[in-house]
């Protein structure tokens, strides 16, 4: 039988995951099985109703989004999981934690479903109540016909950014969607995220109960552009009144955010729209300057950890934080005004959309402790769509970079002795807490404690896309080229998000699903070209799958291709040769795709180059021919 679309079924295909925690199985991660007796046994771990018993009621919508015939009960992922099935696949993390010896624990394995981590997705069709019961469509499909008729079709989510930024009941950033274009140029997007005033826009639905004008999102047409680019951009900075009301109506019945939140419909919802007076441009090519090439995000902050300060203002406050082992204020998302870790502001609150009931965030309690670095991380790695989507992404990284800083800070203390011959150490080891506070805030130039704490500094790693960071990767590369030799290989590697099919599968995981057709290889030209126009929508949507694709394919590279065990952290023979050491640098092309370059060294390459320039030159003529047969072996050059 053929399946929708007239595509045989065989040309389907799925991502692969894992039914407990839904995260994706991505490169050389170990796929593991588990049979539906293992879970009914685990029942009381995975189960809704200890779930419930922790976390308070279930949203009954939520619990049917991870829900599997014939095992009703247990949360499990509905995308990688198959109604009625025997088997399971699972990830070896929750594959060991589920081991029969671990029936009697009471607490869910870390990263599972049920730990805290059941968040869900807004339905394709919402219902609300209204006074006429109604029913909204949150999906939206998107087809493309060829030359033929045949016809490719994707769903897509109607909520844009722009949407999901303006029903957020907490808003700590001005969003800045600021477009350009112009003649013979297709149309282009820069995102921003500017930190704003705490007090002014902490409670943005104050301003949308009162005129429904959005204050802190701006949409701006920059430069010049043409009479058609401007067109469209005003269409995307206009709010679907419906939607809008529809999606508030959802989420006040949903989200614990929205519960007091006051809902005016005849109010009108819009974006400022800011212009410049720049006169248009002429139209030149209409097919190329109709086209929208996506955008770029940015989150301009002024409070990136440093260095000296890591997530505090002052080193200072940094040194006393450590001093009394306070845990960090990572996870916090925050305005102008530094906000105290005590007033965090909900994830969940900042992206409504991403957390549509509320539950799941990193601020919740679970029973089985996990860190806020691994919970960003396991975000990031789930397979719910709205964790790749580019803003998303942005503020995750934001708040991993905040964990990375803190969590490497250290203390440093020069060897001051005072006038008594005391050592600087010494006193620190006698001082409490309360002491260390006292003297943090004592004015007093002079004094003792005054002293001491001037002897006293902290400092952690850079951020990874800091000149600081580039300056240290430098000084790595340069030790292992000092303890080496001369590296043996250059090596890039260059994904094409666009070419790859799985960053499709990656968004579109449904195991009970028809599955996402896989093209034929007899596809007419017009048929490549409108299966691309959709490859093209989905990368520019979900930036994560590309992230996920590209560390798919490096895992694979490093351990199957080139060899190396990164858990003895020692390499056995692979393409190159027997690997001794590597060193690998990320960097953005051009088009906004990731592509590494790679130093390699190889066992007894430096050797067989020392060779070539012996003194004896049949040792020379050796050396040459066995150099020259090694390259061809590894590198060879072919006409397209």
């Amino acid at each position: 039988d053929d399946a929708p679309n007239n595509t045989p079924k065989n040309q389907r295909h799925r991502a692969i995951g894992c039914a407990v925690c839904d995260e994706f199985i991505i490169g050389t991660e170990q796929l593991c099985s588990i049979s539906r007796d293992q879970l009914l046994a685990h029942k009381d771990r995975l189960g809704v109703e200890s779930y419930a018993e922790f976390h308070g009621e279930m949203d009954e919508i939520l619990q049917k989004q991870y829900e599997i015939s014939g095992l009703e009960g247990i949360l499990l992922s509905r995308r990688f999981g198959k109604d009625n099935a025997n088997k399971f696949t699972v990830c070896s993390r929750c594959k060991e934690a589920l081991q029969n010896d671990c029936i009697t624990n009471k607490s869910p394995p870390k990263y599972a479903i049920a730990n805290g981590f059941a968040i869900g997705t807004i339905p394709e069709t919402i219902e609300f109540d209204s006074a006429d019961a109604e029913q909204r469509s949150t999906k939206t499909v998107i087809e493309h016909r060829d030359g033929d008729g045949n016809i490719t079709q994707i769903k897509e989510s109607k909520i844009t950014s722009i949407m999901a930024a303006a029903i957020s009941p907490v808003r700590p950033y001005a969003y800045i969607f600021a477009y350009h274009g112009g003649q013979h140029k297709s149309l282009m997007g820069n995102f921003q995220f500017f930190e704003t005033s705490q007090t002014k826009l902490a409670r943005a639905l104050n301003c949308l109960n009162q005129s429904g004008v959005t204050s802190n999102i701006y949409v701006v047409i920059n430069g010049r552009m043409t009479p058609t680019q401007k067109e469209i951009v005003r269409k995307k900075a206009e709010l679907d009144k419906d939607l809008y009301f529809a999606l508030l109506h959802w989420m006040k019945a949903h989200h614990p955010g929205f519960r007091d939140v006051e809902i005016d419909v005849s109010s009108d919802p819009k974006i400022e729209l800011i212009e410049d007076d720049l006169s248009p441009d002429t139209a030149g090519d209409p097919e190329v300057e109709k086209r929208d090439n996506g955008a770029i995000y940015f989150f301009s902050s002024g409070s990136d950890p440093t260095r000296e300060t890591s997530v505090y203002k002052t080193s200072k406050e940094l040194v006393m934080a450590l001093l009394s082992e306070h845990s960090a204020p990572t996870l916090t998302i925050h305005g102008g005004e530094y906000v105290g870790h005590r007033e965090v502001m909900k994830l969940e609150n900042v992206f409504p959309t991403a957390f549509p009931f509320g539950s799941g965030g990193p601020t919740e309690k679970r029973r089985n402790q996990i860190s806020n670095e691994e919970k960003i991380r396991h975000y990031l790695k789930l397979s719910l769509p709205q964790f790749m989507e580019s803003e998303f992404v942005l503020v995750a990284n934001f708040l991993l970079g905040r964990i990375l800083s803190y969590g490497t800070a250290i203390m440093k203390c020069r060897p001051i002795i005072d006038e008594h011959g005391t050592a600087v150490g010494d006193l620190i080891g006698q001082m409490s807490t309360e002491d260390i506070k006292n003297a943090i805030e004592d004015e007093n130039e002079n004094s003792t404690s005054s002293k001491l704490l001037k002897a006293v500094s902290a400092s952690c790693k850079s951020l990874g896309h800091t000149k600081e960071a580039a300056q240290q990767a430098r000084r790595r590369c340069f030790a292992l080229q000092d303890h080496f030799g001369m590296h043996s290989l250059f090596v890039t590697i260059t994904i094409d998000d666009e070419c790859s099919f799985r960053v499709r599968l990656y968004p579109y995981a449904d195991g009970n699903g028809e599955g996402v057709p896989l093209p034929p290889l007899d596809s007419s030209e017009a048929e490549c070209i409108a299966d691309l126009t959709l490859r093209k929508r989905v990368r520019r949507k979900y930036p994560g799958a590309c992230s996920l694709e590209f560390q798919s394919a490096m895992q694979i590279a490093l351990e199957c291709l080139f060899g190396w065990d990164p858990g003895r952290q020692k390499g056995k023979r692979g393409i190159f040769g027997k690997m001794e050491a590597y060193c690998r640098a990320d960097e953005e092309q051009g088009r906004s795709t990731l592509h590494a370059h790679w130093l390699v060294w190889i066992q007894n390459f430096g050797h067989l180059r020392r060779l070539m320039f012996a003194k004896d030159e049949k040792t020379q003529k050796i050396a040459r021919a066995s150099y020259i047969a090694y390259i061809n072996k590894v590198m060879s050059a072919a006409q397209c």
